[in-house]
């Protein structure tokens, strides 16, 4: 029996979209500091594409840690992570676990 993988997912952007225009420029100042300042920047409903989702997904290669398009490797690490998610990648490194 071969086995299926189902991705969902959700995200209500437009919510987010309504709370940026509610927020003082005090308040955008301080959210700007932390690692979740890129969600200042969301303005409109964004659409997730479960296509592409899809796709990705069944791209991955778990041994190497990219996507494989077309003959191609694409490395996919860390700081890929953290650039997409707007984490600051600068700083001292620490160990999580130890």
């Amino acid at each position: 029996m071969e086995e299926q993988v189902y991705a969902r997912h959700s995200c209500r952007t437009k919510y987010l979209a309504h709370v940026n225009t509610l927020l003082t420029d005090v308040q955008k100042t301080f959210i700007q500091r932390t690692p979740f300042g890129w969600l200042l920047s969301i303005d409109v409903e964004a659409k997730m594409s479960r296509t592409l989702l899809i796709e990705l997904c069944s791209r991955w290669s778990e041994r190497r840690g990219g996507f494989e398009v077309r003959s191609v490797f694409i490395p996919f690490t860390k700081l890929n992570v953290c650039l997409g998610l707007g984490v600051r990648v600068n700083g001292d490194m620490f160990k999580l676990f130890k």
